[in-house]
């Protein structure tokens, strides 16, 4: 059985918003932004894709290398997906049997697969216009005061 509820939100990003949750908190480990080599078992057909969306995460400071295996995992699932597409392009959405039956095409069902694969991992890395709103890195505004002090004007004197 999963674990239920959202995933744990980091602690830099509860401190970047001011919440109290950051201090309870030790030992999240901390890695260097940089862009790891594509790995060498990344077909050719997805080494372009890793590349520029891993330059992407890294401009938005959260790329590092324990991400790369996850990273190229999308990589290969693009490459798995383009493969399969171009299969079913030559080979139609159906078949017909010996029988007459027109059944589907498992080349569908795979490339679906892939294709599913691939979106989950853009949702991880926030490569999709939806899941950009989930991922958030540093220079973020701090939030405002949660003591009395929010409900007087500080300005008034």
């Amino acid at each position: 059985m999963g674990a239920r509820g959202p995933q744990p939100t980091p602690t830099a990003l509860l401190e970047a918003r001011g919440s109290w949750r950051a201090n309870g908190r030790e030992g999240e480990p901390q890695f260097p932004v940089e862009i790891p080599d594509c790995p060498s078992w990344v077909p050719e057909a997805g080494r372009d894709w890793y590349l520029a969306h891993a330059a992407q995460a890294a401009a938005a400071g959260y790329m590092s290398a324990p991400m790369q295996t996850a990273l190229a995992l999308g990589a290969l699932a693009l490459a798995d997906f383009l493969e399969l597409e171009r299969q079913v392009r030559e080979t139609g959405y159906t078949y017909t049997t010996d029988k007459g039956n027109i059944l589907a095409n498992p080349l569908v069902h795979l490339r679906n697969k892939a294709w599913a694969q691939l979106l989950t991992i853009c949702r991880e890395y926030g490569f999709t216009p939806a899941s950009k709103t989930s991922v958030k890195v540093g220079g973020m505004k701090v939030a405002k005061d949660q003591g009395k002090g929010r409900f007087f004007d500080a300005n008034v004197g």
